[in-house]
């Protein structure tokens, strides 16, 4: 049970992760940090999709679903909390380019603003 419990956990901070590199460039003015903190983990999410890396939060939570003694499931975090429910079958190179445009596209005005501003 407390496995499972930690499974959940690493999967809520891991979708917070995936929200923070869509939106967290809308807090970009808000702490100085933010720009320090984003940008890294920007371009670890487009490396990581690009890459067709396994992301070690997913290896985690399914390790953790694993020694609660349930069938962890398979392949990445995005594709079973996400992409399956659009019918996105496996990790296309379409898809995971797809994901690393709109990952780029969603922080890019910000970023020129504040590139520009400076």
């Amino acid at each position: 049970m407390a496995f499972l419990l930690m499974a959940r956990i690493v999967a809520l901070i891991h979708f917070g992760f995936v929200v923070f590199l869509f939106f967290g460039s809308w807090m970009l003015g808000a702490r100085w940090w933010i720009p320090w903190t984003h940008g890294p983990c920007v371009l670890y999410g487009v490396f990581i999709t690009a890459s067709g890396w396994t992301c070690p939060l997913t290896w985690a939570e399914r390790s953790l679903i694993a020694a609660a003694g349930e069938q962890p499931y398979p392949g990445e975090f995005l594709h079973y909390y996400f992409r399956s429910h659009f019918g996105l079958i496996g990790t296309e190179v379409p898809v995971a380019a797809g994901m690393v445009v709109a990952l780029i596209a969603a922080n890019y005005r910000s970023y020129r603003t504040l590139l520009t501003a400076r």
